[in-house]
């Protein structure tokens, strides 16, 4: 090894061979560097553009404002609004504590975390530093009288020199108190707290990890926005605030289930319909964002954008319900009237326009409130029962069974049925009614609401066309509403029946039904015979003004003959006058028909007796019907038939539409 250096150094000894050499590396450096620039310049040129454009370039999204919903009268149930939203780095608010105390332990010369550490610790004082110099003394001095800081203090110690001629010197040491420290990091949490009107031991949890973003509350009032700018100023920056649009439900529960709402509890809800209208026509109301690219200007280093671009999202489009405000307001009072005097579990209103199948109101008790869906108390009641729940409909679907029964041939409407003086067994069962009849006609069926009777109808009738029967008119099939998680009821099919299924489905016994159903069916005889597709959208009108979706009368088949409606309806009217089941639902002065319904409910494995639901499903003015009203009551604890519990409701309802639209005039004691 030590021949080659010796033959190195006497090759280069000679000057002009160094030069060479020099040269040689010259040549070496510069080859690699023009190598290096081919590569980027010419073989990766696209690649490495595409990266500088994605340093450079950074996407804003702006939201599109989402549709409002109307009633049919223009009444606003749905808006969005803009408010302020804080949220918080929680990141950076460790690092602003670390902030605090980066320059004294950059002093003192201890790590900042293990600085955090002691003055996060249970201890009531530690010294963190003994024997500080006489600079780092005053330089200590001088910080803590600045910026007036009580967590922190320097002990001086007099020691003796031990030389008679030298004066007393002194020893200095840093102390610190954790719990000062922490009070006073607590008091400026304290004021977010308070300012944001937040638990702050749940504030301090959110804000005890390290992720970048966490919300600390939606929805700011203009108040708590100005508190925050103020907090932010104080050096707080780790906290901010951002503008988004909110959906804001001015009639509140009006026609609460129905609308439904909106999430905000997630990034993938945030903004999306989650219940009611606003989940079936979310894609009309939502709109569609806009993406826009902003460059980075190279000399300023702001972000800028290109002058054509255009800002403007494309919002979402307004939808208009048939709902109407006046049928719904009437409707959802004599709800709640019901229920303040009365106690039941719960109820449901749904009235619709016969001819079309158009829903004017529907309602659900206990009320919803979109504004207040977070809470638990007020969520457990978002469910639309009209039409995502079901019920055993009871003697409401006899007057179904009998048009289609009549409709077949299979029945005279004079025929006589032995009610066997209100006893009958069969298939093991023995079915009573609730007074004792001889023989009774299909007319007097409907009006006494005879169980035998429509019993031995059904069985003359036969298995598969009952179900035939009530499947035409709409039972055990969703009815197609717009609304979702509409729940299509429960009917087996035929061939499954027992000879006691036959005789308890036609007393609405043995499967289920929905309200929106019920309305529907009821609505056949109403019209003269025709199954309508009911709505709840009457149309959809973009930004522009533009009708972009108009819902249109859909008929779905043809059930049952003009003459046949006509025999059944004037059944129906026979119910409500004296001597019915209905006359609770009797309107002096107009006609009213209509059908009483009470079952029992189906309790851990049997029909329980004291367990009801009540309902009354009729039309009215019943000559020339405009409003089929159905009501049902679940569980009524007092006055459990229909007749009773539902009944004096489609009345209240059907007075106040009647003077509404001119055909009843008030009593001297209404006006």
């Amino acid at each position: 090894m030590r021949n080659f250096l010796d033959v190195i150094k006497h090759y280069f000894h000679n000057p002009r061979k160094k030069i060479y050499l020099v040269k040689i590396l010259f040549f070496l450096l510069f080859s690699i560097v023009y190598v290096r620039i081919f590569f980027f310049q010419v073989i990766f040129s696209e690649a490495f553009k595409k990266k500088n454009a994605e340093q450079q370039k950074f996407v804003k999204i702006i939201k599109p404002y989402r549709g409002k919903i109307y009633t049919n009268d223009k009444v606003v149930l749905a808006q969005s609004i803009k408010l302020y939203s804080a949220f918080a780095d929680p990141k950076a608010y460790q690092d602003n504590i670390l902030l605090k105390i980066k320059d004294v332990a950059g002093q003192i010369d201890v790590k900042k975390e293990l600085f955090r550490d002691i003055l996060f610790s249970d201890k009531e004082s530690v010294i963190v530093k003994t024997e500080l110099s006489y600079k780092l003394y005053k330089w200590l001095s001088r910080y803590i009288r600045i910026h007036k800081i009580k967590w922190m203090n320097i002990i001086s110690k007099q020691v003796n020199s031990g030389f008679i001629f030298t004066g007393p010197s002194f020893v200095y040491s840093l102390e610190v108190f954790p719990n000062v420290f922490k009070q006073l990091i607590d008091k400026n949490l304290k004021e977010l707290a308070k300012i944001l009107n937040l638990d702050f031991v749940s504030l301090k949890k959110l804000l005890d990890n390290d992720k970048r973003y966490v919300w600390l509350k939606r929805k700011l009032t203009d108040k708590e926005l100005h508190d925050l700018i103020k907090y932010r100023r104080k050096g707080n920056y780790w906290t901010s605030f951002k503008s988004d649009f909110y959906r804001k439900y001015p009639e509140k529960n009006l026609s609460g289930q129905v609308v439904g709402f909106t999430g905000v509890f997630n990034v993938r809800a945030d903004g999306k319909g989650i219940r009611g209208v606003e989940k079936s026509y979310d894609y009309y109301l939502n709109g569609k964002k806009r993406l826009v690219k902003l460059f980075k200007d190279g000399k300023a280093g702001k972000y800028v954008i290109n002058p054509k671009t255009n800002l403007n999202p494309d919002n979402g489009s307004d939808v208009y319900l048939t709902v109407n405000s006046y049928i719904q307001y009437v409707t959802e009072y004599e709800l709640k009237k019901y229920f303040e005097h009365n106690k039941a579990k719960r109820g449901c209103v749904v009235v619709m326009d016969p001819k079309t199948g158009r829903i004017l109101a529907m309602a659900d008790y206990p009320f919803f409130n979109p504004n207040k869906f977070s809470n638990k108390s007020v969520y457990k009641n978002v469910k639309n029962w009209c039409v995502e729940d079901g019920i055993e409909p009871g003697s409401v679907v006899k007057p179904f069974i009998v048009a289609g029964a009549i409709e077949g041939g299979l029945i005279n409407p004079n025929e006589l049925f032995n009610a066997e003086n209100g006893s009958f067994k069969i298939g093991g069962i023995t079915i009573h009614d609730h007074e004792k009849y001889d023989y009774l006609d299909v007319h007097n069926i409907i009006k006494y609401s005879s169980n035998i009777g429509i019993s031995k109808i059904a069985i003359k009738i036969g298995k598969k066309k009952l179900y035939n029967i009530l499947h035409d008119f709409g039972f055990g099939t969703r009815t197609g509403v717009d609304l979702p998680y509409e729940y299509g009821g429960f009917l087996r099919k035929w061939k499954d029946w027992y000879d006691a299924d036959t005789v308890n489905i036609s007393f609405g016994q043995g499967f289920k039904s929905t309200v929106i159903q019920l309305a529907s069916a009821m609505s056949v005889i109403a019209n003269g015979g025709l199954l309508n597709k009911p709505y709840i959208v009457k149309s959809i009108i973009d930004k522009n003004g533009e009708i972009i979706f108009k819902n249109i009368p859909k008929i779905k088949r043809r059930v049952i003959s003009k003459k046949t409606a006509g025999l059944v309806r004037n059944m129906l009217i026979r119910v409500t006058e004296e001597g019915g089941t209905g006359t609770n639902a009797a309107i002096e002065g107009v006609q009213v028909a209509g059908k009483t319904g009470t079952s029992q409910k189906w309790v851990d494995g049997k029909y329980n007796k004291k367990n009801y639901v009540a309902s009354f499903t009729g039309f009215l003015p019943a000559n020339n019907p405009k409003w089929v009203i159905a009501v049902v009551i679940d569980q009524p604890e007092d006055r459990v038939y229909g007749g009773e519990a539902a009944a004096p409701i489609f009345k209240n309802i059907g007075k106040n539409l009647l003077i509404r639209k001119g055909l009843l005039s008030l009593n001297d004691d209404e006006k």
